[in-house]
């Protein structure tokens, strides 16, 4: 099983974790662990990618063909999008939506907006549906004449311009970077599952009563329904 596929599962544990927890901060610290999953996810699938050799560029048609008269694309159904991978460098903070066959519709049906705390990336006419991703609040001020973004295969690259270069934002938005963070250990590239079971034992260890009960229950139930012996962070 590659890396990728190994992460995947990690995402489907945390992802079912995060549905059993009754307490809203552990689902929110479930949901930031979430997030970086994606995001080891689609960086890994970038670097696939990037390495793959790159087809012949077809010959262009000596005209468009005309779009069927009488089509109104105007009540296209909006699609909010809510979901998306994160990562950061030094200058930019980076977010990943991934929209399949992005890179097939024309480069100006995709367009964004920034603002000195907020963005707002909108896709016209992608397989008969418009997509509008909106963040606001966010962690820390950006420029908005220096992002940017850029259409890639199967994603939407934003890279907000950080105000303040070198620092470490604590998550997309102000709130995400208000939760206090476990001390979670550092991702094992050759054992992702490995380094999850490390952080939910670090969770567990570092949580309080209620928190324990929280993961204890979530974790077997959790093992319950894939037919697996129980245990939890605590057995670890």
């Amino acid at each position: 099983m590659s890396g990728i596929d190994t992460l995947k599962l990690d995402l489907e544990e945390l992802q079912t974790l995060q549905q059993q927890a009754t307490r809203s901060r552990v689902k929110e610290m479930l949901g930031l662990d979430i997030r970086k999953v994606q995001s080891d996810i689609v960086l890994r699938e970038e670097k696939l990618k990037a390495a793959e050799p790159k087809p012949a560029v077809p010959t262009p048609e000596a005209s468009t063909p005309a779009q069927p008269i009488g089509k109104s694309k105007s009540n296209l159904q909006t699609v909010k999008m809510t979901t998306y991978a994160w990562d950061q460098s030094d200058k930019f903070f980076k977010i990943y939506a991934t929209l399949e066959k992005i890179q097939s519709i024309p480069a100006e049906n995709v367009t964004c907006e920034f603002q000195t705390r907020s963005f707002t990336l909108r896709v016209k006419e992608l397989d008969g549906k418009n997509y509008e991703l909106t963040v606001t609040n966010l962690f820390d001020d950006i420029d908005p004449e220096k992002s940017k973004f850029r259409i890639k295969t199967g994603m939407v690259l934003v890279q907000l311009k950080k105000k303040e270069e070198f620092k470490t934002w604590g998550g997309t938005t102000a709130k995400e970077g208000a939760i206090k963070k476990p001390n979670l250990p550092k991702t094992d590239e050759e054992d992702p599952s490995a380094s999850l079971m490390n952080m939910m034992k670090q969770m567990y260890d570092d949580g309080d009563d209620d928190m324990k009960r929280t993961i204890a229950q979530a974790w077997t139930q959790s093992k319950d329904k894939q037919g697996m012996a129980p245990g939890g962070p605590m057995d670890i």
